[in-house]
């Protein structure tokens, strides 16, 4: 506590009792130190009661009492992780992700690629459930057994994403080599009508030089 400046110990030592019979009515514990010299006290309050903001409020149980909640896309990654971590350990073909609506839908659309390739890297398929009723932070992850025929088609789509692949691959190749076979065709070409040049030179040449003998 801050006081106006008093020269007077005197007036010093009327403050700090007046203060010390003021606070001998309150019902909590304080602890006080004399004015210094430059006019401060220094004192200690022990509290008995809860504060005003937490006898008005309690805390979010969306957030536990945080004040905050982690984003969607978090959550999301967080997943991914767990499926890293945990895919090689299911037997079953198939794995469930059940999940915030909101997080399933990063999953099945922003994240797509990432989902496939997972898919791919763990030759098993994933199936993302959105749980209208879950928390946003809340996830699980299980094992499935997929149906003989489930299989054979998700076999199938791959098979065929396989072979779109390689056929691009393909492609590419073939472009290059007609690409390499055009330019040899070129270079061919350039060096036949240099050879054709020369030759009608040196049939100019004959002539002249036969008369030049005569």
């Amino acid at each position: 506590i801050d006081f106006i400046d008093m020269d007077k110990a005197q007036n010093r030592d009327k403050v700090f009792k007046a203060l010390q019979d003021a606070l001998g009515r309150d019902k909590a514990k304080t602890n006080i130190l004399k004015i210094s010299e430059l006019g401060l006290i220094e004192m200690t309050r022990k509290r008995v009661r809860e504060s005003l903001g937490r006898t008005l409020n309690e805390p979010c149980s969306y957030c536990d009492g945080r004040g905050y909640v982690k984003s969607k896309r978090t959550i999301a990654y967080e997943i991914f992780r767990e499926i890293r971590r945990e895919a090689n350990n299911f037997k079953e073909a198939m794995l469930v992700v059940n999940c915030h609506a909101e997080v399933a839908r990063i999953l099945q659309a922003d994240e797509r690629e990432e989902l496939r390739y997972l898919m791919d890297r763990y030759n098993k398929s994933i199936h993302v459930r959105a749980q209208q009723n879950y928390h946003q932070e809340q996830y699980d992850l299980y094992g499935k057994s997929e149906r003989p025929q489930k299989r054979a088609e998700r076999e199938e789509e791959r098979g065929e994403q396989r072979r779109d692949k390689r056929e691009e691959r393909g492609g590419g190749e073939q472009q290059q080599r007609r690409g390499g076979e055009e330019k040899r065709a070129e270079g061919r070409g350039e060096r036949e009508r240099r050879g054709e040049g020369r030759e009608r030179r040196g049939e100019e040449k004959r002539p002249e030089e036969q008369a030049k003998r005569e």
